[in-house]
């Protein structure tokens, strides 16, 4: 979240997929489900960008997480 937007726009940096994910349950549950999110405040877009690049070094991305072809992501994607 930016602190100086007023609009107070949740801009995720890891977990894109786990929230996706985390809507459809909650959209096909009859009871309420609860979810915990880590949130930082900065500043501005300028610290923003400068806490993601200091996570992406942080946090290397795992090979493992693309797949080989279009076809195997066009399955994955059917899958969520």
């Amino acid at each position: 979240v930016i602190d100086s937007e007023p609009r107070k726009v949740f801009y995720i940096m890891d977990g894109q997929h786990r929230c996706a994910t985390m809507m459809e349950l909650a959209k096909k549950s009859s009871h309420p489900i609860y979810f915990q999110f880590r949130v930082k405040v900065v500043e501005d877009e300028n610290q923003a960008n400068r806490d993601l690049e200091h996570f992406q070094r942080s946090y290397p991305v795992d090979p493992r997480s693309f797949f080989q072809t279009q076809e195997m992501t066009r399955l994955a994607t059917q899958v969520l």
